[in-house]
């Protein structure tokens, strides 16, 4: 039978050999697509003969398989000539495709006789032997058994998507050859399959290239700052040796090229262009527009104004001459050639830019830009290259072969989809693994941001709003790791484990198969497997997360979890500390009225993070029928119509996750009352004028006996459009004198048509609307 892992931690707890003393749990990372659980188990032991079928001995994967079982698992087997071993380990290429698992899935039989791995290719023998792996003890890296007994079972699996990537930016800070591999093992355990490698930045330039010998010499090192975090670095002062840095030899990135392709990973090098190019600047000056401080930048660095002249007669030949140096160093069919965050500035004002775009009967420099790189992958496509770029490039226009990758959100993937180009999601608010990930106060310093352990499991590459067709254009996701606080490889560890395996499901495991509560027991156990082998990671975001739902009789369920499966959680309801002999949360419980609760995780007895804070409230709204038209944009979903009374104010972060955003001028709110009596009724609005949400400039209160006749019965109005300064929440409130018991009610929303004018950026741009709690009273 087809089996998830909930019922897994249960019921399938297989016990191993007289040498292995502990119980475990299947905690394998990806999810497979099935797993059956048959009877009895395998013993892996110095006897167990490893046998292949319709591959060469020594094809790299199988020689990889041989190594780990040594390094790994501490068992030092070999292939065998004898193919009647009574314990044995088959690989095996079919003889016939099996059209089922395609390129990269496997078939993992294991009997009590036999584990057998069957793929069509030798990256789904590797990704077979990634799980066999994990079905070993978690400590196997750790600790020398004798024998592992595996449990027999069968698993078929193959990934959802062929893109699964990570990032590492190798420019703000350097990172070495043996640390880049180590990197590249880490993602090898999570079937990851492609390394985007970030050569090169206004930080420094990491790659050789022979035709321009100062890109290394003086692109590749800056003046060291590494005393201080990266916002307080100083400027270079005149005749400051630049010190800090490194670069890559061919011979180097060859070897690190053939050391990924072994584990079946694709690197693609990442050149940028025409923005962030301080580095090439500083080395060859004579591309850039005019004037222009020529260093290798330290940060803090914004913002980020070298760009290369775009009116220049020889800067086309000079990127084509680099790329061809970078295309004889990796195979991989896709370049990634940056295109993100080039500001103009220097072009507006440099007749050679000004001039280009009027020969090419240009609009403006965001065309310039596009003209660019197009003539870069014009040459590429000669070298039998594609072109990846981030999502910036559709501003100037790209053809139907350039890739792009959405990182400012999903709107960049989702346009570049249904324009028919190709897309790799990458969205900052669930892929940036700079971004925080627990407690800042428990924490290395970071950028900021927040995507905790739960925030990226929650990733889905195929935004909603795709139609079947167009979701077929998303190739897959990615999540990025740059490195502006991020100098150590402990720390790079830190900030990549374990949201990792987060990502690897969600880019490999089906989607309807995908579940945070299974994952977060999973990964008790996986911890422990990467600490055996050596990796740093975090431990989680400790502080409970605490969440209502309307239920019966205007109350709140209340519910409170941990990231991490076996801390505790303790609280309090009076806005009181939580101690460690607090109230103890062991199931959901239902609220009403107002309260403050505080809540904290308790691991080994000890208290750890600060405590989660929030004030809720129930009211007669709360659990009654709510339609919302039109539906919010799918960004700022929330918990759709129940955002409106689940008992918690949004706070004025637009991106919480509380409120409900609507590029619109004008929301309709209905509710079904069924006549309950109240006096008073208020709706909090958001004001954040720089992310382009503005207040609602009128609202209607209506109300109406039977669903479909309304009665305009109040309204407010509200002067938008006035100036205001940073973000606040903006509450209307209804109140009628004598109580009133409609059977529905009518909200309905009107916001402006068009940012202001004072605006001189957004003017004429459609405004946000933003609506969260409507609280409904009987005073």
């Amino acid at each position: 039978m087809k089996t998830n892992y909930c019922l897994l931690f249960a019921a399938a707890v297989l016990l191993f050999g007289c040498t292995q003393k502990n119980n475990i749990e299947l905690s394998i990372i990806p999810e497979p697509v099935s797993t059956t659980i048959g009877n009895g188990h395998f013993t892996l032991d110095s006897n167990t003969a490893i046998l292949i079928n319709n591959v060469a001995a020594d094809d790299p994967t199988i020689s990889y398989i041989v190594d780990h079982f040594a390094s790994m698992m501490q068992m030092p087997l070999e292939i065998s000539e004898t193919k009647n071993a009574k314990s044995s380990i088959l690989f095996t290429i079919n003889d016939t495709n099996d059209t089922a698992i395609g390129d990269e899935g496997y078939v993992l039989t294991v009997t009590k006789k036999q584990i057998k791995i069957a793929a069509n290719t030798t990256a789904g023998l590797f990704y077979g032997f990634q799980t066999l792996f994990q079905l070993t003890p978690s400590d196997i890296a750790g600790k020398k058994y004798e024998s592992v007994n595996i449990p027999c079972l069968t698993i078929n699996d193959y990934p959802r998507f062929e893109w699964r990537g990570t990032h590492l930016d190798v420019c703000r800070h350097f990172f070495d050859v043996d640390f880049v591999k180590r990197y590249i093992d880490i993602l090898a355990l999570h079937k990851i399959n492609k390394f985007h490698w970030h050569l090169t930045d206004d930080h420094g330039w990491r790659i050789q290239i022979d035709k321009y010998p100062k890109l290394t010499e003086i692109g590749a090192w800056r003046v060291d700052r590494s005393n201080v975090p990266w916002l307080e670095g100083e400027a270079p002062k005149p005749g400051e040796p630049a010190t800090y840095g490194g670069f890559y030899t061919k011979e180097q990135m060859r070897e690190v090229v053939e050391y990924a392709a072994q584990r079946h990973i694709d690197i693609v090098p990442e050149i940028e262009l025409p923005g962030h190019s301080s580095s090439i600047l500083a080395a060859y000056p004579e591309y850039a527009c005019d004037d222009y401080p020529y260093y290798v930048a330290i940060g803090p660095y914004w913002p980020p104004k070298a760009i290369l002249c775009g009116g220049n007669k020889d800067i086309i030949h000079f990127l084509n001459d680099v790329l061809d140096e970078v295309t004889e160093i990796f195979p991989y069919e896709y370049i990634h050639i940056g295109g993100d965050e080039a500001y103009k500035d220097n072009w507006k004002a440099c007749p050679k830019c000004q001039r280009k775009i009027k020969e090419l009967n240009l609009q403006n420099e965001e065309q310039l830009q596009g003209w660019m790189i197009a003539e870069v992958e014009k040459h590429l496509i000669t070298k039998c290259k594609k072109i990846i770029g981030w999502d910036e490039i559709l501003e100037g226009g790209v053809t139907k072969t350039a890739v792009v990758m959405s990182w400012r959100g999903i709107d960049g993937g989702i346009e570049a989809a249904k324009h028919g180009n190709h897309v790799i999601m990458t969205p900052n608010n669930f892929c940036y693994y700079d971004y925080y990930q627990a407690d800042p106060l428990y924490q290395p310093v970071g950028i900021g941001g927040w995507v905790p352990l739960s925030k990226a499991y929650e990733f889905d590459p195929i935004p909603q709003s795709l139609t079947e067709e167009q979701g077929k254009f998303i190739l897959g996701g990615q999540c990025n790791l740059w490195t502006e606080f991020i100098f150590t490889p402990d720390h790079v560890e830190h900030m990549l484990l374990p949201r990792l395996s987060a990502l690897a499901e969600s880019v490999w495991s089906p989607k309807e198969i995908k579940n945070w509560d299974t994952f977060r027991l999973k990964m008790t156990d996986y911890k422990n497997r990467l600490r055996n082998l050596g990796y740093n990671f975090c431990e989680g975001s400790f502080r409970p997360v605490i969440k209502t739902e309307p239920a019966d009789n205007s109350t709140l369920l209340v519910t409170m979890e941990s990231e991490v499966a076996d801390a505790e959680i303790r609280y309090t309801l009076d806005d009181s500390e939580p101690t460690t002999t607090s109230t103890l949360y062991t199931q959901p419980f239902n609220l009403s009225g107002s309260h403050t609760i505080k809540a904290v995780a308790v691991y080994n007895g000890e208290i750890r993070e600060s405590a989660a804070k929030l004030e809720v409230f129930s009211s007669k709204l709360t659990g009654k029928e709510i339609t919302i038209t039109p539906q919010p944009s799918e960004k700022y979903a929330a918990n759709l119509s129940e955002t409106l009374c689940d008992g918690v104010l949004g706070s004025l972060s637009y991106s919480d996750g509380k409120w409900l955003g609507f590029q619109t001028n004008k929301v309709e709110i209905v509710i079904n009352n069924n006549g309950d009596t109240f006096n008073t009724i208020f709706l909090h609005t958001l004001i954040d004028q720089n992310g382009w949400i503005f207040a609602p400039e009128k609202i209607d209160f209506s109300t109406s006996d039977d669903g479909n006749l309304y009665a305009v019965t109040n309204s407010h109005s509200f002067d938008a459009a006035n100036q205001v300064n940073g973000a606040l929440s903006q509450k209307f409130s209804f109140h009628f004198d004598n109580k009133i018991s409609p059977k529905f009610i009518k909200i309905t929303v009107y916001g402006l048509d068009a940012i202001p004018e004072w605006s001189s950026i957004n003017a004429g741009k459609t405004p946000w609307l933003f609506i969260d709690e409507i609280v409904m009273i009987e005073e």
